[in-house]
């Protein structure tokens, strides 16, 4: 799939005039990657949903280190810029294609969501219903006491991941970034979420 972005530089994605991603969030993911990996992970197998302007790919190496890092990006010429990325990292596996139907072959010990909505614009956390298709696919590709990873931006009430339970949540200040509609902010968080143990047992025995 190829989408038609009104701007396409090493340092901003916009696309129908909503800001997938900019170098100004780079503060942000340093906070973000730095504080989850000294609570929550390191090392082990991550997935990343969607490479963008590939700043939360470096980070992830950087703070968490991991013997595995697969990018999934649908994007067409953003996957070739993750194939590039691959190439200078040995651990690190380009996979184009959807999140929500790519052949996994492995389970993973955290997974990254910070994927942009092309069908209705920038990410809405109050999506019940791409919410819990997101939760349903995770499911399936997290290892048992593997974590959702998701970056929170602005000031916004915290997500809610269904069938999950949310083991970390981070508030932070940072320098300036903008925000989907253009706008700049200050703020965000991290939420770390882990599969319902009861919910999983009691699903398994159904």
């Amino acid at each position: 799939m190829r989408f038609r972005f009104d701007v396409k530089t090493r340092d901003l994605l916009v696309w129908r005039g909503w800001v997938v991603m900019s170098r100004t969030e780079e503060p942000f993911f340093d906070r973000l990657f730095e504080f989850v990996s000294k609570r929550c992970i390191g090392g082990g197998r991550v997935l990343e949903v969607g490479f963008g302007l590939g700043i939360s790919a470096d980070k992830i190496q950087k703070y968490l280190k991991p013997r595995r890092h697969d990018i999934v990006e649908i994007d067409e010429r953003i996957s070739r810029d993750s194939r590039a990325y691959a190439r200078r990292h040995r651990s690190v596996r380009a996979i184009r294609g959807s999140v929500w139907s790519f052949k996994a072959t492995t389970k993973y010990d955290a997974i990254f969501y910070d994927a942009f909505d092309y069908v209705d614009g920038a990410d809405d956390p109050d999506d019940d219903g791409e919410l819990a298709d997101a939760a349903n696919r995770f499911r399936r590709l997290l290892s048992p006491e593997g974590l959702v990873v998701c970056p929170e931006f602005g000031d916004g009430d915290p997500m809610t991941m269904p069938g999950y339970e949310c083991v970390v949540h981070r508030k932070f200040t940072v320098p300036p970034y903008y925000l989907h509609d253009g706008t700049m902010t200050t703020l965000g968080a991290v939420s770390c979420w882990r599969l319902d143990t009861v919910l999983s047992t009691n699903t398994a025995g159904s």
